[in-house]
């Protein structure tokens, strides 16, 4: 099943990174950005701003819809825009495989990467983490200030015996099924003090592919 990249729901890369850094930098009403419907944030720190969600972490956040789960053979691919870091050297992703992630004994996967370029997997359970792999990948652009954000395209592939784990389009690692069990919810993990922006969040699946990022009223 493999994961075709969709044609961009916006018209140019160089109004992409100013639209969301007019966003990101100028005040918003209450009536203009709004808390996503259905997704929860422990804590809560991101809104609804088609395409996708703004999410800025005050403290490291998991993010997640509690209907945005997968199971079988699936793939999942998701979209980002870091904004300056200034100067934190710190993680961003995925969450794969959550359960109980209302109660005190959460259990997820995450699959991040950090702004210098490197990334880690590992496991979470009742707030203990455990890396699964660790390390650095040339196809992960990390932040230069060269511009005013920086994108990455975050996907996995889970089959009957291994899960890989890819950055624009790019396998940076893999594990057997069993070490990761992907059952579960997906969604996402952001270190304190990052500023992003998710344009998409797909899972695929036998039955098809859901969408689970908002877009623009005129893209319905």
């Amino acid at each position: 099943m493999p994961m075709h990249p969709r044609s961009s729901i916006l018209p140019t890369a160089l109004w992409t990174a100013t639209a969301f850094l007019m966003c990101a930098s100028v005040p918003a009403t209450g009536q203009e950005l709004q808390a996503p419907k259905d997704w929860i944030a422990r804590p809560e720190r991101f809104v609804e701003m088609p395409p996708g969600w703004h999410l800025t972490a005050g403290r490291g956040v998991i993010l997640y819809n509690p209907a945005a789960t997968a199971a079988g053979n699936f793939e999942v691919e998701s979209e980002g825009f870091l904004f300056d870091p200034k100067g934190a050297e710190s993680m961003y992703g995925l969450i794969l495989g959550g359960r109980a992630l209302d109660t005190d004994a959460p259990r997820y996967v995450a699959f991040e990467i950090g702004t210098m370029g490197d990334f880690a997997l590992r496991t979470v359970e009742a707030y203990e983490s455990t890396d699964l792999v660790t390390g650095t990948h040339p196809a992960i652009l990390p932040w230069t200030g060269e511009g005013p954000t920086v994108k990455n395209v975050l996907g996995l592939v889970a089959d009957d015996t291994m899960v890989r784990f890819l950055v624009n389009g790019d396998v940076v690692a893999e594990l057997p099924r069993a070490d990761v069990d992907p059952r579960g919810i997906v969604g996402f993990r952001i270190d304190a003090g990052l500023n992003t922006h998710i344009t998409t969040l797909d899972i695929r699946t036998d039955a098809g592919t859901r969408h689970w990022a908002p877009v623009p009223e005129e893209e319905n």
